[in-house]
């Protein structure tokens, strides 16, 4: 119907009726992971490792795909990988083994820690008080409480993961506090998410100078584009614009 309509003939008479009209993604649904480069620039498998070689399919040049040069097909292993090796004294009696192979399965933890500080309140020499913690040697986890985002109980890490939910999957604060964050065993009121964004955004505005010095150095490619964002004001939804640079 589109060589029909959009074709520079369109006679119905079977001039061109043999012809086999390709779009460009009819081969996506072919591709099993053969790098496209030439012969000379496809690397190598290395026999040193460890987590490619089970999964990454035989390399054929049969067929090349500009579209796709350069590119590999690789099942890497996500972060250190944790070993389960069998206990070969369970073996049943009588029985070999043939080979041995280690088969990939990936889960995802996702809870919530809580840490409690121990803080002392000290009076100096000098008649100053001042609070502080003094971790312990030993203590391979102290280095969170320097993490603190000002004016919150919460990490930097803890407060960019519920930034990432609510801007970035469109989460509303109701349903992260109730839904996501009850099932995690924590049961926090939707004005501490929002007093959270607030203490977070106070200490991004610290590095916009930064950015913006970055972005705007010599020689520097810059784009600004117009985008909108919704936000609440006197119990009513606004629309206001904002200007992005990269």
């Amino acid at each position: 119907m589109n060589t029909q309509t959009y074709a520079s003939s369109k006679s119905l008479k079977g001039i061109d009726r043999k012809r086999v009209v390709k779009g460009k993604h009819d081969d996506k649904d072919d591709f099993d992971g053969t790098p496209t480069a030439p012969p000379s620039e496809v690397p190598q498998p290395d026999s040193s490792a460890s987590c490619d070689t089970q999964d990454t399919p035989k390399a054929s040049l049969s067929k090349e795909r500009p579209y796709r040069k350069g590119m590999t097909y690789n099942k890497t292993c996500v972060g250190t990988p944790i070993i389960h090796r069998s206990d070969y004294t369970m073996l049943p009696e009588d029985s070999v083994v043939i080979s041995s192979s280690y088969r990939k399965i990936r889960n995802i933890v996702s809870h919530i820690e809580e840490h409690h500080f121990e803080v002392l309140k000290v009076k100096h020499a000098d008649g100053r008080i001042e609070s502080m913690f003094l971790p312990m040697k030993d203590d391979v986890r102290a280095s969170l409480y320097d993490e603190i985002v000002p004016g919150t109980s919460i990490t930097a890490n803890m407060l960019s993961y519920l930034m990432f939910n609510r801007f970035q999957m469109s989460t509303p604060a109701y349903r992260e506090a109730k839904n996501r964050l009850s099932d995690m065993d924590w049961n926090t009121s939707v004005q501490n998410l929002l007093n959270w964004a607030d203490k977070g955004a106070m200490q991004l505005n610290k590095l916009i100078p930064a950015l913006k010095k970055i972005a705007l150095q010599d020689g520097a490619n810059v784009n600004v584009d117009e985008t909108w964002l919704r936000y609440h004001a006197y119990n009513k939804k606004r629309k206001t614009y904002m200007w992005c640079l990269v």
